[in-house]
C-alpha cells in the first residue's frame, strides 16, 4: 500500500506538480466539488490533458459545502474504494485549499490514517529544482 498525499494548488506551481507525478510514478485524484478554477491551469480539462491517465476528478471525495458550513464529502465510502483500487501507486489528493487544516482533505487523510493507510501532505518547495524530492511533512491526526 503506498502513501496517499494530499496537496493544495494556491499558490503552486502545476510544472513542480506534474513532475513529481511522474518521477513518483503516482496518481493525482482531484477532490473539488467543482472541479474549476478561476485560473484555467487547474480547470479540470487542462490537468486531464497535462496529467493524461494520471488525472481522476474524484466527485465522490468532493465537499459539498465547498462555499462554506460544515464539511459534507459526497462519498466517503465510494473515495475510499477508488483509493483502494489504485493503492499500488502514491497518490496525491488535490484541492485548492492552502491551509490542510481548512480543508476537507484533512477529514479524508484522518478517516484514510484511521483505516490504515499513511498520509503526509505534499510540500513542494518555490525553488526546488526538478530532481529535488519535496519535503514530507508526517501529520499528527489527533
Amino acid at each position: 500500500m503506498s502513501i496517499i498525499y494530499t496537496f493544495g494548488y494556491a499558490g503552486q506551481s502545476v510544472d513542480k506538480l506534474f513532475r513529481w507525478v511522474q518521477e513518483n510514478d503516482a496518481l493525482l485524484f482531484d477532490i473539488r466539488f467543482s472541479p474549476y478554477s478561476r485560473d484555467p491551469t487547474w480547470n479540470t480539462n487542462n490537468l486531464a490533458r497535462r496529467f493524461s491517465n494520471r488525472y481522476r476528478h474524484m466527485a465522490s471525495l468532493g465537499n459539498r459545502n465547498y462555499k462554506g458550513g460544515p464539511t459534507d464529502i459526497v462519498n466517503l465510502d465510494a473515495g475510499v474504494s477508488a483509493i483502494a483500487r489504485c493503492s499500488a501507486h502514491p497518490i496525491v489528493l488535490m484541492c485548492v485549499c492552502k491551509n490542510f487544516h481548512e480543508c476537507h482533505r484533512s477529514e479524508i487523510a484522518s478517516h484514510l490514517h484511521s483505516l490504515g493507510y499513511e498520509t503526509s501532505e505534499l510540500v513542494l518547495t518555490p525553488n526546488a529544482q526538478a530532481h529535488t524530492p519535496p519535503k514530507r511533512v508526517q501529520l499528527k491526526l489527533f
